[in-house]
Protein backbone atom coordinates (compact mmCIF):
# COMPACT_ATOMS: atom_id res chain seq x y z
CA UNK A 1 0.00 0.00 0.00
CA UNK A 2 0.80 3.88 -0.83
CA UNK A 3 0.88 6.54 1.08
CA UNK A 4 -1.39 9.35 0.65
CA UNK A 5 -0.14 12.39 -2.02
CA UNK A 6 -1.45 14.55 -4.07
CA UNK A 7 -4.55 12.52 -5.63
CA UNK A 8 -6.09 10.72 -2.99
CA UNK A 9 -9.12 9.64 -5.26
CA UNK A 10 -5.93 7.69 -7.66
CA UNK A 11 -4.11 6.81 -4.43
CA UNK A 12 -6.95 5.07 -2.64
CA UNK A 13 -8.36 3.41 -6.34
CA UNK A 14 -4.46 1.83 -6.36
CA UNK A 15 -5.30 0.19 -2.68
CA UNK A 16 -9.09 -0.87 -3.26
CA UNK A 17 -7.70 -2.60 -6.88
CA UNK A 18 -5.26 -4.59 -4.78
CA UNK A 19 -6.97 -5.14 -2.00
CA UNK A 20 -7.32 -9.19 -1.34
CA UNK A 21 -9.50 -11.25 1.27
CA UNK A 22 -6.33 -13.38 1.80
CA UNK A 23 -4.65 -10.81 2.89
CA UNK A 24 -6.95 -9.56 5.57
CA UNK A 25 -6.38 -10.35 9.50
CA UNK A 26 -9.06 -13.01 10.82
CA UNK A 27 -10.21 -9.88 12.88
CA UNK A 28 -11.75 -7.75 9.88
CA UNK A 29 -12.95 -10.67 8.65
CA UNK A 30 -15.12 -11.48 11.23
CA UNK A 31 -16.16 -7.88 11.73
CA UNK A 32 -17.27 -7.68 8.71
CA UNK A 33 -19.28 -10.86 8.79
CA UNK A 34 -20.90 -9.37 11.91
CA UNK A 35 -21.70 -6.15 9.95
CA UNK A 36 -23.54 -8.48 7.50
CA UNK A 37 -25.89 -9.93 9.89
CA UNK A 38 -26.86 -6.96 11.53
CA UNK A 39 -27.22 -5.07 8.36
CA UNK A 40 -29.89 -7.75 6.81
CA UNK A 41 -31.47 -8.05 9.78
CA UNK A 42 -32.03 -4.01 10.15
CA UNK A 43 -32.78 -3.73 6.34
CA UNK A 44 -35.67 -6.87 6.66
CA UNK A 45 -37.49 -4.95 9.17
CA UNK A 46 -36.70 -2.30 7.46
CA UNK A 47 -38.51 -3.13 4.24
CA UNK A 48 -41.90 -4.37 5.58
CA UNK A 49 -42.44 -0.76 6.94
CA UNK A 50 -42.42 3.38 5.62
CA UNK A 51 -39.95 4.33 3.33
CA UNK A 52 -39.05 0.67 2.61
CA UNK A 53 -41.89 -0.99 2.12
CA UNK A 54 -42.66 2.23 -0.43
CA UNK A 55 -39.27 1.63 -2.31
CA UNK A 56 -40.26 -2.13 -2.39
CA UNK A 57 -43.60 -2.00 -3.68
CA UNK A 58 -42.57 0.64 -6.22
CA UNK A 59 -39.57 -0.98 -7.66
CA UNK A 60 -41.08 -4.26 -7.48
CA UNK A 61 -42.92 -3.78 -10.45
CA UNK A 62 -41.06 -1.10 -12.10
CA UNK A 63 -38.08 -3.85 -13.11
CA UNK A 64 -37.74 -7.87 -12.75
CA UNK A 65 -33.67 -8.94 -12.52
CA UNK A 66 -31.53 -11.18 -10.62
CA UNK A 67 -30.87 -9.55 -7.50
CA UNK A 68 -33.24 -10.22 -4.66
CA UNK A 69 -35.58 -7.36 -2.61
CA UNK A 70 -35.30 -8.23 1.00
CA UNK A 71 -39.13 -7.04 1.76
CA UNK A 72 -39.69 -9.55 -1.45
CA UNK A 73 -39.47 -10.09 -5.46
CA UNK A 74 -36.07 -9.38 -6.95
CA UNK A 75 -35.30 -6.51 -9.44
CA UNK A 76 -32.62 -4.96 -11.67
CA UNK A 77 -28.94 -5.09 -9.57
CA UNK A 78 -29.18 -1.46 -9.41
CA UNK A 79 -32.80 -1.24 -8.07
CA UNK A 80 -32.27 -3.79 -5.28
CA UNK A 81 -29.29 -1.88 -4.27
CA UNK A 82 -31.26 1.45 -4.33
CA UNK A 83 -34.21 -0.95 -2.53
CA UNK A 84 -32.58 -2.21 -0.13
CA UNK A 85 -30.14 0.49 1.02
CA UNK A 86 -33.61 2.45 2.08
CA UNK A 87 -34.89 -0.35 3.68
CA UNK A 88 -31.57 -0.69 6.05
CA UNK A 89 -31.48 2.89 7.09
CA UNK A 90 -35.75 3.82 7.26
CA UNK A 91 -35.60 2.51 11.09
CA UNK A 92 -32.30 4.20 11.79
CA UNK A 93 -30.93 1.13 13.08
CA UNK A 94 -28.16 0.23 11.01
CA UNK A 95 -24.37 0.97 12.84
CA UNK A 96 -22.11 3.91 12.73
CA UNK A 97 -18.98 5.13 11.93
CA UNK A 98 -19.28 7.79 14.78
CA UNK A 99 -16.17 9.96 13.93
CA UNK A 100 -17.42 11.02 10.49
CA UNK A 101 -21.03 10.68 11.13
CA UNK A 102 -21.12 7.93 8.22
CA UNK A 103 -23.99 4.96 8.65
CA UNK A 104 -21.11 2.71 6.59
CA UNK A 105 -22.43 -0.54 6.18
CA UNK A 106 -25.97 0.23 4.93
CA UNK A 107 -24.38 1.92 1.79
CA UNK A 108 -22.12 -1.08 1.29
CA UNK A 109 -23.88 -4.30 1.60
CA UNK A 110 -26.91 -4.09 -0.12
CA UNK A 111 -24.58 -3.42 -3.57
CA UNK A 112 -22.30 -5.89 -2.25
CA UNK A 113 -25.14 -8.23 -1.99
CA UNK A 114 -26.76 -7.09 -5.23
CA UNK A 115 -23.93 -7.65 -7.36
CA UNK A 116 -22.63 -10.54 -6.02
CA UNK A 117 -25.87 -12.59 -6.05
CA UNK A 118 -25.88 -11.48 -9.55
CA UNK A 119 -22.37 -12.44 -11.03
CA UNK A 120 -22.69 -15.50 -8.28
CA UNK A 121 -19.50 -14.46 -6.27
CA UNK A 122 -18.50 -16.17 -3.32
CA UNK A 123 -18.51 -14.97 0.53
CA UNK A 124 -14.80 -14.09 0.93
CA UNK A 125 -15.64 -11.87 -2.47
CA UNK A 126 -18.24 -10.15 -0.46
CA UNK A 127 -16.14 -9.40 2.51
CA UNK A 128 -13.34 -7.73 0.50
CA UNK A 129 -15.43 -5.73 -1.30
CA UNK A 130 -17.09 -4.83 2.11
CA UNK A 131 -14.07 -3.97 3.46
CA UNK A 132 -12.71 -1.98 0.77
CA UNK A 133 -15.94 -0.09 1.15
CA UNK A 134 -15.69 0.68 4.57
CA UNK A 135 -12.43 1.81 4.27
CA UNK A 136 -12.82 3.99 1.66
CA UNK A 137 -15.19 5.95 3.87
CA UNK A 138 -13.23 6.70 6.49
CA UNK A 139 -10.19 7.66 4.11
CA UNK A 140 -12.36 10.48 2.00
CA UNK A 141 -14.28 11.89 4.37
CA UNK A 142 -11.01 12.78 6.36
CA UNK A 143 -10.00 16.31 4.98
CA UNK A 144 -13.19 17.66 5.80
CA UNK A 145 -14.78 16.38 8.81
CA UNK A 146 -16.06 17.65 10.97
CA UNK A 147 -17.17 20.43 8.40
CA UNK A 148 -19.08 18.83 5.92
CA UNK A 149 -21.28 17.80 8.64
CA UNK A 150 -21.38 20.50 10.45
CA UNK A 151 -22.44 22.59 6.99
CA UNK A 152 -25.35 20.00 6.62
CA UNK A 153 -24.49 17.69 4.38
CA UNK A 154 -25.84 14.06 5.24
CA UNK A 155 -22.31 11.94 5.44
CA UNK A 156 -23.97 8.91 4.70
CA UNK A 157 -25.40 9.89 1.25
CA UNK A 158 -22.28 11.96 0.27
CA UNK A 159 -19.34 9.90 1.19
CA UNK A 160 -21.49 7.05 1.21
CA UNK A 161 -21.49 7.37 -2.32
CA UNK A 162 -17.87 6.72 -2.74
CA UNK A 163 -17.69 3.46 -0.62
CA UNK A 164 -20.56 1.91 -2.27
CA UNK A 165 -18.33 2.56 -5.28
CA UNK A 166 -15.24 1.31 -3.84
CA UNK A 167 -16.82 -1.85 -3.09
CA UNK A 168 -18.56 -2.74 -5.94
CA UNK A 169 -15.09 -1.63 -8.08
CA UNK A 170 -13.62 -3.64 -5.97
CA UNK A 171 -16.51 -6.99 -6.74
CA UNK A 172 -15.93 -6.35 -10.24
CA UNK A 173 -12.41 -6.45 -10.30
CA UNK A 174 -11.66 -2.75 -11.72
CA UNK A 175 -8.11 -1.93 -12.19
CA UNK A 176 -6.38 0.99 -10.03
CA UNK A 177 -7.05 3.18 -13.10
CA UNK A 178 -10.52 2.48 -14.14
CA UNK A 179 -11.34 2.23 -10.03
CA UNK A 180 -9.88 5.69 -10.12
CA UNK A 181 -11.92 7.16 -12.75
CA UNK A 182 -15.17 5.29 -10.63
CA UNK A 183 -14.46 7.16 -7.16
CA UNK A 184 -14.04 10.44 -9.63
CA UNK A 185 -17.54 9.39 -11.13
CA UNK A 186 -18.99 8.88 -8.06
CA UNK A 187 -18.44 12.42 -6.19
CA UNK A 188 -20.57 13.96 -8.28
CA UNK A 189 -23.56 11.38 -7.38
CA UNK A 190 -22.77 12.67 -3.45
CA UNK A 191 -26.14 13.97 -1.95
CA UNK A 192 -28.38 13.87 1.37
CA UNK A 193 -29.37 17.19 2.56
CA UNK A 194 -29.34 17.31 7.02
CA UNK A 195 -32.73 18.91 6.62
CA UNK A 196 -34.81 15.97 5.66
CA UNK A 197 -33.87 14.19 8.41
CA UNK A 198 -36.96 12.87 10.07
CA UNK A 199 -38.92 12.00 6.68
CA UNK A 200 -38.65 9.12 4.35
CA UNK A 201 -36.14 10.83 2.31
CA UNK A 202 -32.81 10.34 4.38
CA UNK A 203 -33.42 6.31 3.92
CA UNK A 204 -33.62 7.46 0.51
CA UNK A 205 -29.82 8.85 0.85
CA UNK A 206 -28.71 5.89 1.50
CA UNK A 207 -30.52 4.15 -1.39
CA UNK A 208 -29.09 6.75 -3.70
CA UNK A 209 -25.80 6.52 -2.70
CA UNK A 210 -25.81 2.62 -3.03
CA UNK A 211 -27.15 2.64 -6.40
CA UNK A 212 -24.98 5.12 -7.26
CA UNK A 213 -21.96 3.16 -6.19
CA UNK A 214 -23.58 0.18 -8.73
CA UNK A 215 -23.56 2.63 -11.55
CA UNK A 216 -20.56 4.43 -11.36
CA UNK A 217 -18.47 1.01 -10.92
CA UNK A 218 -20.37 -0.77 -13.91
CA UNK A 219 -19.74 2.32 -16.06
CA UNK A 220 -15.67 2.37 -15.34
CA UNK A 221 -15.88 -1.11 -15.81
CA UNK A 222 -16.41 -0.43 -19.77
CA UNK A 223 -14.07 2.60 -20.12
CA UNK A 224 -16.10 5.64 -18.51
CA UNK A 225 -14.15 8.72 -17.44
CA UNK A 226 -13.98 11.58 -15.08
CA UNK A 227 -11.64 14.32 -14.29
CA UNK A 228 -8.63 13.26 -12.51
CA UNK A 229 -8.98 16.11 -10.14
CA UNK A 230 -12.64 15.73 -8.97
CA UNK A 231 -11.63 15.63 -5.87
CA UNK A 232 -9.19 18.10 -4.85
CA UNK A 233 -9.65 20.13 -7.92
CA UNK A 234 -11.20 24.01 -7.93
CA UNK A 235 -15.12 23.35 -7.69
CA UNK A 236 -14.43 19.53 -6.59
CA UNK A 237 -15.99 17.66 -4.19
CA UNK A 238 -13.62 18.65 -1.00
CA UNK A 239 -13.71 22.48 -1.98
CA UNK A 240 -17.86 22.54 -2.86
CA UNK A 241 -18.64 19.93 0.11
CA UNK A 242 -16.20 21.09 2.74
CA UNK A 243 -17.00 23.18 6.04
CA UNK A 244 -16.05 26.65 6.41
CA UNK A 245 -12.02 26.02 6.46
CA UNK A 246 -10.09 24.74 3.80
CA UNK A 247 -10.16 20.47 3.57
CA UNK A 248 -7.16 19.12 5.43
CA UNK A 249 -5.14 16.46 3.36
CA UNK A 250 -3.08 16.43 6.53
CA UNK A 251 -6.01 14.51 8.05
CA UNK A 252 -5.63 11.52 5.35
CA UNK A 253 -4.74 7.93 6.96
CA UNK A 254 -2.05 6.57 5.86
CA UNK A 255 -3.30 3.60 3.03
CA UNK A 256 -1.63 0.82 5.01
CA UNK A 257 -2.04 -2.72 6.48
CA UNK A 258 -4.06 -1.21 9.35
CA UNK A 259 -8.45 -1.51 8.61
CA UNK A 260 -10.65 0.99 10.23
CA UNK A 261 -12.97 -2.55 11.20
CA UNK A 262 -10.29 -3.08 13.76
CA UNK A 263 -9.53 0.87 14.63
CA UNK A 264 -11.55 2.70 15.57
CA UNK A 265 -14.42 0.59 14.84
CA UNK A 266 -17.74 0.61 14.12
CA UNK A 267 -20.27 1.22 16.64
CA UNK A 268 -23.98 -1.04 16.47
CA UNK A 269 -26.84 0.39 17.24
CA UNK A 270 -28.86 -0.17 20.31
CA UNK A 271 -31.51 1.78 19.62
CA UNK A 272 -33.63 2.39 16.44
CA UNK A 273 -33.43 6.24 16.25
CA UNK A 274 -30.34 8.84 15.75
CA UNK A 275 -27.49 8.06 17.10
CA UNK A 276 -27.44 10.65 18.75
CA UNK A 277 -30.20 10.18 21.15
CA UNK A 278 -28.71 6.50 22.18
CA UNK A 279 -26.60 7.92 25.07
CA UNK A 280 -29.01 10.16 26.73
CA UNK A 281 -31.68 6.84 26.14
CA UNK A 282 -29.22 4.51 27.97
CA UNK A 283 -28.73 6.99 30.72
CA UNK A 284 -32.65 7.33 31.24
CA UNK A 285 -33.04 3.83 31.33
CA UNK A 286 -30.27 2.65 33.36
CA UNK A 287 -31.44 5.66 36.05
CA UNK A 288 -34.78 4.50 35.75
CA UNK A 289 -33.99 1.00 36.18
CA UNK A 290 -31.45 1.50 39.46
CA UNK A 291 -33.79 3.96 41.33
CA UNK A 292 -37.41 2.24 40.22
CA UNK A 293 -38.65 5.46 38.68
CA UNK A 294 -42.13 5.63 38.01
CA UNK A 295 -43.69 7.83 34.77
CA UNK A 296 -46.38 9.82 36.97
CA UNK A 297 -43.32 10.29 39.40
CA UNK A 298 -41.09 12.83 36.96
CA UNK A 299 -41.37 16.25 37.30
CA UNK A 300 -38.80 17.15 35.44
CA UNK A 301 -35.87 15.69 32.73
CA UNK A 302 -32.91 17.59 31.66
CA UNK A 303 -30.55 16.47 28.76
CA UNK A 304 -27.15 18.05 28.19
CA UNK A 305 -25.83 16.80 24.88
CA UNK A 306 -23.41 18.57 22.17
CA UNK A 307 -24.19 21.04 19.80
CA UNK A 308 -24.40 18.29 16.64
CA UNK A 309 -26.62 16.72 19.36
CA UNK A 310 -29.20 19.84 19.20
CA UNK A 311 -28.66 20.40 15.59
CA UNK A 312 -29.05 17.20 14.53
CA UNK A 313 -32.71 15.96 16.45
CA UNK A 314 -34.82 19.52 16.37
CA UNK A 315 -38.37 17.70 16.65
CA UNK A 316 -39.70 18.58 20.33
CA UNK A 317 -43.11 17.15 19.55
CA UNK A 318 -42.82 14.55 16.36
CA UNK A 319 -45.62 14.46 14.94
CA UNK A 320 -44.67 10.60 12.73
CA UNK A 321 -42.85 7.84 13.53
CA UNK A 322 -39.70 9.09 11.62
CA UNK A 323 -40.16 12.21 13.50
CA UNK A 324 -39.88 10.77 16.73
CA UNK A 325 -36.87 8.79 15.79
CA UNK A 326 -35.14 12.42 15.79
CA UNK A 327 -36.54 13.88 19.03
CA UNK A 328 -34.75 13.76 22.07
CA UNK A 329 -37.64 14.31 24.26
CA UNK A 330 -39.90 11.61 22.91
CA UNK A 331 -36.90 8.75 22.60
CA UNK A 332 -35.68 9.86 26.50
CA UNK A 333 -39.22 9.87 27.58
CA UNK A 334 -39.83 6.87 25.80
CA UNK A 335 -36.33 4.87 28.30
CA UNK A 336 -38.13 6.09 31.07
CA UNK A 337 -41.91 5.25 30.23
CA UNK A 338 -41.44 1.60 28.33
CA UNK A 339 -39.36 -1.43 29.11
CA UNK A 340 -36.68 -0.53 26.08
CA UNK A 341 -36.64 1.91 23.08
CA UNK A 342 -37.23 -0.52 20.45
CA UNK A 343 -39.07 -0.54 17.03
CA UNK A 344 -42.50 -0.11 18.20
CA UNK A 345 -41.94 2.68 20.43
CA UNK A 346 -41.74 4.08 16.79
CA UNK A 347 -44.81 3.16 15.22
CA UNK A 348 -47.47 5.89 14.54
CA UNK A 349 -50.20 4.79 17.43
CA UNK A 350 -46.85 4.67 19.74
CA UNK A 351 -46.95 8.16 19.74
CA UNK A 352 -49.92 9.00 21.86
CA UNK A 353 -49.26 6.45 24.59
CA UNK A 354 -50.04 8.64 27.21
CA UNK A 355 -46.96 7.69 29.80
CA UNK A 356 -44.42 8.68 27.09
CA UNK A 357 -46.43 11.51 26.60
CA UNK A 358 -46.51 12.97 30.17
CA UNK A 359 -42.48 12.99 30.35
CA UNK A 360 -41.61 14.08 26.72
CA UNK A 361 -43.46 17.25 28.11
CA UNK A 362 -41.48 17.89 30.62
CA UNK A 363 -38.07 16.99 28.94
CA UNK A 364 -35.31 20.25 28.42
CA UNK A 365 -32.97 19.57 25.70
CA UNK A 366 -29.92 21.83 26.55
CA UNK A 367 -26.11 21.76 25.22
CA UNK A 368 -23.57 21.20 26.76
CA UNK A 369 -21.12 23.88 25.95
CA UNK A 370 -17.91 22.03 27.24
CA UNK A 371 -18.47 18.67 24.52
CA UNK A 372 -17.33 18.70 21.06
CA UNK A 373 -19.83 19.58 18.45
CA UNK A 374 -19.52 16.19 17.41
CA UNK A 375 -19.71 14.45 20.63
CA UNK A 376 -22.43 11.75 21.11
CA UNK A 377 -21.91 11.67 25.40
CA UNK A 378 -24.69 13.11 27.25
CA UNK A 379 -25.88 13.61 30.87
CA UNK A 380 -29.50 13.08 32.26
CA UNK A 381 -30.93 14.49 35.06
CA UNK A 382 -33.97 13.29 36.38
CA UNK A 383 -36.22 15.35 39.25
CA UNK A 384 -39.20 13.85 40.83
CA UNK A 385 -42.08 15.37 42.67
CA UNK A 386 -41.17 14.16 45.35
CA UNK A 387 -37.83 16.41 45.55
CA UNK A 388 -35.11 13.46 44.78
CA UNK A 389 -32.74 13.86 41.94
CA UNK A 390 -30.75 11.32 40.01
CA UNK A 391 -28.40 11.98 37.21
CA UNK A 392 -26.31 9.82 35.44
CA UNK A 393 -23.55 11.20 32.75
CA UNK A 394 -22.63 8.94 29.55
CA UNK A 395 -19.61 9.50 27.79
CA UNK A 396 -20.48 7.03 24.50
CA UNK A 397 -23.61 5.49 23.31
CA UNK A 398 -23.70 2.05 24.17
CA UNK A 399 -23.00 -0.60 20.89
CA UNK A 400 -19.23 1.21 20.86
CA UNK A 401 -16.22 -0.94 20.63
CA UNK A 402 -15.35 0.33 24.04
CA UNK A 403 -19.20 -1.19 25.26
CA UNK A 404 -19.83 -3.55 22.80
CA UNK A 405 -23.13 -4.96 22.55
CA UNK A 406 -22.96 -8.70 23.63
CA UNK A 407 -22.98 -11.99 21.39
CA UNK A 408 -26.93 -12.28 22.78
CA UNK A 409 -27.74 -8.48 22.30
CA UNK A 410 -26.25 -9.26 18.57
CA UNK A 411 -28.82 -12.30 18.30
CA UNK A 412 -31.87 -10.68 19.99
CA UNK A 413 -31.69 -7.69 17.35
CA UNK A 414 -31.10 -9.64 14.54
CA UNK A 415 -34.54 -11.95 15.54
CA UNK A 416 -36.53 -9.21 16.92
CA UNK A 417 -35.50 -7.56 12.97
CA UNK A 418 -35.47 -10.58 10.82
CA UNK A 419 -38.87 -11.73 12.68
CA UNK A 420 -40.72 -9.09 11.13
CA UNK A 421 -40.39 -10.93 7.51
CA UNK A 422 -39.53 -14.50 7.66
CA UNK A 423 -40.37 -16.99 10.09
CA UNK A 424 -38.03 -18.50 12.90
CA UNK A 425 -36.57 -21.28 11.08
CA UNK A 426 -36.02 -19.14 8.09
CA UNK A 427 -34.34 -16.50 9.85
CA UNK A 428 -31.94 -18.99 11.60
CA UNK A 429 -30.57 -20.48 8.67
CA UNK A 430 -29.99 -16.78 7.13
CA UNK A 431 -28.17 -15.85 10.59
CA UNK A 432 -26.17 -18.62 10.26
CA UNK A 433 -25.20 -18.22 7.17
CA UNK A 434 -24.65 -14.53 7.42
CA UNK A 435 -22.25 -15.76 10.22
CA UNK A 436 -20.28 -17.64 8.39
CA UNK A 437 -20.51 -15.29 4.94
CA UNK A 438 -17.06 -16.50 4.54
CA UNK A 439 -18.34 -20.04 3.31
CA UNK A 440 -21.17 -19.22 1.68
CA UNK A 441 -22.55 -18.36 -2.38
CA UNK A 442 -23.79 -14.89 -2.10
CA UNK A 443 -26.73 -16.90 -3.66
CA UNK A 444 -27.17 -19.50 -1.33
CA UNK A 445 -26.78 -16.68 1.16
CA UNK A 446 -29.90 -15.55 0.41
CA UNK A 447 -31.93 -17.73 -0.28
CA UNK A 448 -34.12 -17.98 3.17
CA UNK A 449 -35.36 -14.56 2.00
CA UNK A 450 -36.27 -15.57 -1.67
CA UNK A 451 -38.21 -18.01 0.16
CA UNK A 452 -40.22 -15.82 2.09
CA UNK A 453 -42.20 -17.27 5.25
Amino acid sequence: MTDAGPAPAADLGAVVAALSYDDLPVSVVRAAERRFADTVGVALAGAAEGAGALATETFATLSTGPATLLGGGSAAVHDAAFVNGVAGHCLDYDDVLAAIHVHPSVVVVPAVLAVAEAQDLDGPDAIAAYVAGVEAQWYAAAPVTPGHYERGWHATGTIGTVGATAAVARLLGLDAGETTHALNAAVSAAAGLKRNFGSMTKPFHAGHATAAGVVTAHLAARGFTASADAWTGPNGFYDCFGGADPPDYGALPPLDDSYVLDEPGLDVKKFPCCYFTHAPAEAAATLTDDYEIAPGDVERVVVRASQAAVDTVPYDRPASGAEAKFSAPYVVASAVAREQVGPAAFDEDALAHAPTERVRERVVFEVDSSLAYGSHASTVRIELADGRCFERHEPEPPGTPETPLSEAELRRKFDACAGRALSDERATTLYERLDTLRDHPVRDLLAPVRAGR
